[in-house]
């Protein structure tokens, strides 16, 4: 079924799946050397979960998995993304990539060897990459779990509240957060939680990059909005001790 066809329970106007090319801006640059463990705090179908997982990929192969840990409030949307990381699609792709793996590779068509790097690369993806669902709503989601990223699409009406909570999170123990907001919530702070999020952004001293027409071109529901990427890093706190007398 496709995204614009969905009835969720967030509405129609709040489940903007990221579309790959504002998910590639929101991790470039990112170092995922000192990424192990992400949440998703409003998931959709897992667009997010999949690029960062590829990301990981495609920069250490070979020596190290991340954890993904996700919420999403809305039951069908979190089904989906369940299923996307789940055994049972897993050994779906098992099914289809088992036959062309025993055959030379030489012996392949064209269309089979692209098939096959593909299935090889997403299985390699589920190797790297370990998915659960923790919670529901984000901003009802209690954790004394530390998260080294927070990567978030969420709901553009509720952008504010969604990113204040993540910094709330991430300051308890130091750690980075990119968020993708609709850019009104950042050009626009006339309501009391958009100001209180300006001052933290400005505190933190967040960098906020603006793009226009987002969901224009390669996105699965197009809309005509401009989004601000925010990315913020938060140390840690200093611990303060005292020696003995």
């Amino acid at each position: 079924m496709k995204t614009t066809e969905m009835t969720t329970t967030r509405g129609k106007d709040q489940f903007y799946p990221t579309p790959p090319s504002i998910a590639e801006k929101m991790l470039a640059g990112l170092d995922m050397m000192y990424v192990r463990s992400v949440l998703e705090p409003s998931a959709g179908k897992g667009d997010l979960i999949d690029a960062i997982g590829r990301k990981n990929l495609a920069m250490y192969q070979y020596d190290r998995a991340i954890e993904v840990d996700f919420c999403e409030i809305d039951p069908y949307l979190r089904q989906i993304c369940k299923y996307n990381f789940s055994a049972e699609k897993k050994a779906e792709i098992l099914e289809e990539w088992r036959p062309l793996q025993q055959k030379s590779f030489s012996a392949l068509t064209e269309s089979e060897k692209q098939k096959y790097r593909m299935l090889d690369n997403h299985l390699d993806l589920f190797r790297k990459t370990a998915v659960r669902c923790v919670h529901d709503d984000f901003l009802t989601f209690r954790t004394y779990k530390h998260y080294d990223l927070i990567l978030m699409n969420p709901p553009f009406a509720e952008g504010d509240l969604h990113l204040l909570r993540a910094i709330e999170m991430q300051q308890r123990q130091g750690g980075s957060i990119v968020c993708l907001l609709n850019a009104e919530t950042i050009r626009n702070p006339y309501t009391s939680t958009r100001a209180q999020l300006a001052a933290k952004l400005k505190e933190l001293s967040a960098d906020i990059q603006f793009v226009e027409n987002a969901f224009s071109t390669d996105a699965e529901r197009r809309a005509d909005v401009d989004v601000a990427i925010i990315r913020i890093h938060i140390l840690p706190l200093m611990k303060v001790t005292f020696g003995s007398a």
